[in-house]
């Protein structure tokens, strides 16, 4: 139940964005202007580090962290990019006036990690799973309606069904919170499994182990 300060050194604010599964956390780190000293920052065992684009944000990663993707300011337009071993990408969506990479399909991810997880923690990480396999039955339907030229439910914009009762934005961080909550949950459960939890773990990555509870 410790508390950790996140805090890129030298600088006055930093905002962790992701929790990859060895504990690696990226996010940006500001000073106290909200675009021009931001840079996306990562934080590992080996401590933190930066990337050098302008205005950037790291959302996401492969497990491996061989693929970070984000967001940055190219001049007035705001571009996604990809850092695929260290080697720098920037891309647009043809036609868009700002693309953003939030994430690496984290539903592969999530599902590549299952079977090491044990006891509570494969619950709470199942939960993950199930609510991360929705969030992309929504986009199909979103995908599928702009595809087909059809909207649903008498919409005049391409509608999921969870956006009937909750607007765009709020619905994406909707999915976001509560897929990483669980995950968030998960993660604590196998780095401080039960006793007996521990005893039927697959890996050694657990920091210590709790007395046994029922």
């Amino acid at each position: 139940g410790d508390t950790t300060l996140i805090a890129f050194p030298g600088h006055t604010n930093t905002i962790p964005q992701r929790i990859l599964p060895d504990g690696t956390i990226l996010g940006c780190r500001h000073d106290n202007d909200t675009m021009g000293s931001m840079r996306g920052v990562a934080f590992d065992r080996s401590g933190p580090r930066e990337i050098a684009a302008f205005a950037s944000m790291n959302n996401g990663a492969t497990p491996d962290r061989r693929r970070i993707v984000g967001l940055w300011t190219n001049g007035t337009r705001g571009e996604g990019y990809t850092i695929d071993d260290g080697v720098f990408t920037s891309f647009i969506v043809p036609g868009s006036d700002f693309t953003a990479a939030w994430d690496v399909n984290p539903l592969v991810g999530i599902w590549t990690l299952l079977p090491g997880f044990v006891g509570r923690s494969r619950t709470w990480w199942l939960a993950a799973l199930v609510i991360q396999f929705w969030h992309h039955i929504e986009h199909a339907l979103l995908q599928g309606q702009v595809i087909a030229g059809r909207t649903l439910f008498g919409s005049p914009v391409p509608t999921s069904i969870v956006q009937l009762w909750f607007p765009r934005l709020e619905l994406h961080l909707f999915y976001n919170s509560v897929v990483f909550v669980p995950m968030m949950v998960a993660m604590y459960y196998h780095l401080f499994p039960s006793a007996p939890d521990a005893a039927r773990r697959r890996c050694s990555c657990a920091l210590r182990t709790h007395a046994a509870t029922t």
